[in-house]
This record gives C-alpha cells, structure tokens and sequence, in this order.
C-alpha cells in the first residue's frame, strides 16, 4: 500500500460516518469495504499478508490504523471498536452523532508494515489507472 493509498482510505472512512453521523447507518457505497470500513480493510489486508508470509497471528484488529482502536485491540486483546466503552457501541446502541463524528475524526497512523500490503480494491486500481496514485513508498 502506498502512503497515498493509505490517505484516500483515511478520507474514506471520514466520509463514511460523516454520513452515519447525518443519516444514522453507513452508506450502500461502504459495503466494499472489509466490515463496511476502510480502516478493516487495511487491518485484514495487513494480516492476510503477513499469514502470506508464515506469520501466524489471530487478530487482525491490532493492524487497524485507527490508533486508539489498535492499540487497544493490543493492550486489552479484544476489538476495541466493538468493545464495550467503545465509541463504535455507543454508535450502536444509542445512535450517538458525536459518537459517529468521533470515530471519524479519530487519528490514524501510518505503520511500517503497511508498505508490503497489498489492498485489492477495484476502487484503488481504479485510481491508479487514471494516474492519481503515487510511487509505492
């Protein structure tokens, strides 16, 4: 994945509960998505390329990009979107808008290891094609 790859997805995921904050459920166009989220896009993709490589692991939840997520997932062993005080079941069980804006504007990061992953989307090689990706980092 690129670092580009990486930013458009980034917006994508804030695009998405933008809408769910305004419509309270994610959009049609969300289902391309691993769990109708970009940031699971890039935690499974991640770790189908590790297990590509032998690295034996269980939890794809601790490659999310969404920091507080990740190292949550990591810490407490769990997938913290889904976790009890997580900001995602406040979504859910209450139909929270500040709950929905918080996880769209909650921080990312680029990991290293993100260099070797490969996202198949047609999306994304959609954007290559036309020559709006960049180098691969």
């Amino acid at each position: 994945m690129t670092k580009e790859e990486f930013k458009y997805l980034r917006e994508e995921c804030r695009r998405i509960w933008k809408y769910v904050a305004e419509h309270n459920e994610k959009p049609a166009w969300a289902e391309r998505y691993a769990l109708r989220c970009p940031a699971c896009q890039i935690a499974r993709d991640t770790f189908k390329t590790l297990q590509k490589l032998g690295i034996e692991d269980t939890d794809f939840c601790k490659y999310c990009p969404i920091d507080s997520f990740r190292i949550s997932a990591k810490e407490e062993g769990e997938l913290y979107c889904t976790g009890k005080m997580s900001l995602h079941r406040k979504w859910i069980i209450s139909s929270d808008r500040k709950a929905a804006l918080a996880i769209g504007s909650a921080r990312w990061s680029w990991l290293k290891l993100y260099e070797g992953v490969i996202v198949d989307l047609p999306i994304l090689r959609q954007r290559k094609v036309n020559g709006d990706d960049e180098k691969r980092v």
